[in-house]
C-alpha cells in the first residue's frame, strides 16, 4: 500500500509537468494527457485483487487533482478516470491472454472514451469533436505511452538481474 501512496505526488507532478512544460511542445495545440497514461498503466499492469480498490481510489484522486487544474466541472476527470478504471477491471480477463496488439488498442479506446465523456459532461449544447486534433493527440499520447512502457520494461529487466554483490 505504501508504494501506491507515492503515486499521489507523482500524479501531481505529472499534472504540473503537463500543464506548464508540455504546453511548449504542443503539436497543433494538442498536448498528451500524462495522467490518463498513468491511470491506464496503473489499472492494466498492476493486477492483484487485494489492491483493486486502491487502484480505483488512486484513479479517482488523480482525476480530482486534474480537476483542480482544469476548467471543467469539479469531479469530471475523477469520474472519467474512475469509469476507465472500472472498465479496465471488467474487461481485463478478455485481454489477459491476448497478444500485445490489444494493449495499445485498449489505450486508444480509453483515450477516445475520455474525450467523448468529457465532451458530454462539459455541458456543451453542441457536440464538437475536431477529428484532426483528436488524431494528433492519439498519436502523441501513443508515442509517450510506448516510451513509458519501454522505460518500465527496461527497469523490470534491470531489477530482475541478480547483483553480484
Amino acid at each position: 500500500m505504501n508504494e501506491f501512496l507515492i503515486l499521489i505526488p507523482i500524479f501531481y507532478f505529472l499534472i504540473i509537468f503537463q500543464q506548464s512544460f508540455l504546453v511548449k511542445f504542443s503539436i497543433f495545440g494538442v498536448i498528451p494527457n500524462l495522467v490518463l497514461i498513468l491511470v491506464f498503466l496503473l489499472n492494466f499492469l498492476v493486477k492483484t485483487d487485494r489492491e483493486k480498490n486502491l487502484r480505483m481510489i488512486l484513479s479517482f484522486i488523480g482525476g480530482l487533482l486534474l480537476d483542480i487544474h482544469s476548467g471543467l466541472l469539479l469531479g469530471s476527470w475523477a469520474l472519467n478516470f474512475l469509469i476507465i478504471a472500472i472498465l479496465i477491471d471488467k474487461f481485463y480477463q478478455f485481454f489477459e491472454k491476448s497478444n500485445f496488439l490489444w494493449f495499445p488498442i485498449l489505450f486508444c479506446f480509453c483515450l477516445y472514451f475520455s474525450k467523448i465523456f468529457l465532451n458530454f459532461i462539459s455541458l456543451k449544447y453542441s457536440f464538437n469533436v475536431n477529428l484532426f486534433s483528436f488524431f494528433i493527440e492519439l498519436l502523441y499520447s501513443l508515442f509517450l505511452f510506448f516510451i513509458i512502457l519501454f522505460a518500465l520494461r527496461i527497469t523490470n529487466i534491470y531489477k530482475s538481474k541478480k547483483s553480484p554483490i
